[in-house]
């Protein structure tokens, strides 16, 4: 590398810059989507799972809740397995869960954002172990019944 100071002298010095990259996938989920439901009643949804990593993720779990926006007060709804995807590969997860009973009184409801994790069980080792989580963007009403 040639550098010239502010009194135009030059000097020559040779240095090495080595770039890292991760050689590990890594899973995310994107666009979830559900609708309103009733307890003892079914919760489609739908979203979209990523390997955003340099390499093939092995199957893994995903879980779909019901949650508050912060993510606490959490109900298990369902999960499914999930197969293996190339690097830069996605594939649709959507399905119909069942809604269990939430204590929600006759005539009242809940409001309740829907929570997909990728690789609950962790059985994939990725470059980002941080990142398996998405929330819908708005909530969706769980009446009692």
């Amino acid at each position: 590398m040639e550098v010239t100071d502010a009194l135009a002298r030059t000097d020559t010095e040779q240095i090495s810059i080595t770039i890292e990259t991760s050689t590990l996938p890594d899973l995310i989920v994107t666009g979830v989507t559900g609708q309103d439901a009733a307890e003892g009643g079914t919760l489609s949804f739908s979203s979209t799972i990523q390997n955003v990593g340099n390499a093939v993720a092995g199957p893994s779990t995903a879980t779909v809740w019901l949650s508050r926006s912060d993510g606490s007060g959490s109900t298990f709804l369902c999960e499914a397995s999930i197969g293996s995807l190339a690097a830069g590969a996605s594939t649709p997860f959507s399905g119909t869960c069942s809604v269990p009973d939430m204590g929600i009184a006759p005539g009242g409801y809940l409001l309740r954002w829907l929570r997909i994790r990728v690789d609950a069980d962790n059985d994939v080792s990725e470059s980002n172990e941080n990142n398996n989580t998405s929330l819908s963007s708005g909530f969706y009403t769980i009446s009692g019944t």
